[in-house]
Parts: C-alpha cells; structure tokens; sequence
C-alpha cells in the first residue's frame, strides 16, 4: 500500500507522462496523504481528481457520473488526435 513508499518511487519512473490519481478521501489503504506523495514523485503532470466519502477503490460506486467523465476527460485531455463528438 502507500504506507511502504513503492507506489511513489513507481510513479517517479514514468514521469513525464500524464498520470491521473483519483483519490477515495476515505480511504484506509492509500489515504489522501499517500496521494500527494505519489503526486510529488511525478512531478507536474499529475492530476488529482478526490472523491469525497469515497472508501479504497470506491470512487465509481459514489459518484458513477463523475468518476465516468474524470476518466473520460483524461483521456480526451492527453489521448485523442481529434475530438469526438459530446455524448
């Protein structure tokens, strides 16, 4: 888990890639804490999305719509050579 600093020293070896981090605000395994860590081990481009109430791995299941266009709008931002059309 975060506590044992891997999840950091990983996220530094990929690093200038965009990485998108979503965050369960209440989570026990990897708390917002560890977050900003790995966030610091990449450098400035990371992207942060917290998800309040949101227990580990739970993000989906509390807010389905937001995490959908969290992803989504990821993937636009540093994936697609031409947009789609809005849904």
């Amino acid at each position: 888990a975060c506590a044992s600093g891997a999840p950091a020293r990983e996220a530094a070896t990929i690093s200038p890639r965009p990485v998108l981090l979503v965050a369960d605000e209440e989570d026990e395994l990897c708390p917002p804490a560890g977050i900003d860590e790995i966030a610091r081990s990449v450098g400035p481009s990371d992207t942060i999305r917290r998800v309040p109430g949101a227990r580990h791995i739970m993000a989906r299941a509390v807010d389905p719509g937001g995490y959908r266009r969290r992803i989504v709008g990821f993937f636009d931002l540093h994936l697609a050579t031409e947009r789609r059309p809005a849904e």
